[in-house]
């Protein structure tokens, strides 16, 4: 039911839950994708990878997936890039680390903890910001964030971290130079 809720909507989807609304987040990532598992694009040939998620094997359509160096999967072809380049720089890095801000449960992009400075940077790519709904979510993150004293890098970071962002709108893709700054920043260039 949930399928012919999303594919036929008109304005949007109200879900009525029971338990935790945060174990439906688990549902947001590729390896829970039933379109993924599909072997059916009539336009490329599908290669099916194997990806194991908690000790279980599934396959999904390479083409459906972003998959890092590292092997991880992202949500998106930036934060793929954003994930690869964190890497060949030498950054260790958690992806969608859980991070409590203002009461709620939320998921930076990427969690870097530099243990030598005791630094914290939380990363977050923005990639639809011409969305209205997109945007006004993200406002309230922001303010979120600021809450827990963790300001971005252009207002000089926080007493609990830094935050870091790179952002996306219509016709303006990802900026390779938001996303080297960053990481000059992390290195403390």
């Amino acid at each position: 039911m949930l399928y012919t809720a999303l594919t036929r909507h008109k304005c949007k989807v109200v879900i009525l839950h029971q338990g935790d609304f945060r174990e439906l987040q688990r549902y947001s990532h590729d390896e829970a994708s039933d379109v993924a598992r599909r072997m059916t694009n009539l336009f490329v040939p599908s290669k099916p990878v194997e990806v194991w998620v908690k000790n279980q094997s599934v396959f999904l359509d390479s083409n459906l997936i972003y998959r890092t160096e590292q092997g991880e999967l992202v949500r998106s072809k930036s934060e793929w890039i954003i994930a690869d380049k964190l890497h060949a720089a030498g950054i260790d890095y958690q992806y969608e680390q859980p991070l409590q801000l203002a009461g709620v449960e939320r998921f930076p992009d990427f969690t870097i903890v530099d243990d030598d400075s005791g630094s914290t940077w939380y990363w977050e790519h923005n990639g639809m910001l011409s969305n209205k709904e997109y945007r006004e979510r993200w406002e309230r993150k922001l303010t979120a964030y600021r809450k827990q004293g963790i300001f971005p890098l252009s207002e000089g970071g926080g007493e609990n971290g830094t935050l870091l962002i790179t952002e996306e709108t219509e016709g303006v893709g990802l900026d390779a130079t938001q996303i080297k700054n960053n990481i000059s920043a992390i290195l403390g260039g």
